[in-house]
């Protein structure tokens, strides 16, 4: 997923994509990371770069908070998602997200052969 704090800041937005379509990947990211770190006990990404996400979608969320209830996926379970939280506290059990956390270690594990 890259180390994005290197290319925007927290409080960018990108004019050329949605919000609803942001406010989704940072949702998916934090996902998928989450269960990386607290299933499969490993790390795809730096710590920096997890708060980064955690901390932009909080922004998006709060800046935009019409867009974010129209983004359906986890909406329930980021709605009081903050700094202080972390992601133990989402559903790790998550099909999708535990699918594209396998497939994600699958490839970089892959690369390290």
């Amino acid at each position: 997923m890259g180390n994005q704090s290197t290319l925007l800041d927290v409080e960018t937005v990108q004019p050329d994509i949605p919000i609803e379509d942001q406010i989704n990947r940072c949702r998916r990211n934090i996902m998928v990371h989450s269960v990386v770190y607290y299933v499969f006990n490993d790390n795809l990404i730096s710590d920096s770069e997890y708060d980064f996400w955690g901390q932009r979608l909080i922004f998006l969320q709060a800046a935009y908070p019409e867009a974010s209830e129209n983004t359906p996926y986890m909406l329930e379970e980021f709605r009081t998602f903050s700094g202080t939280t972390s992601g133990f506290n989402l559903p790790l059990e998550d099909p999708w997200a535990q699918r594209t956390a396998r497939w994600l270690l699958h490839i970089r594990n892959e690369r390290s052969k």
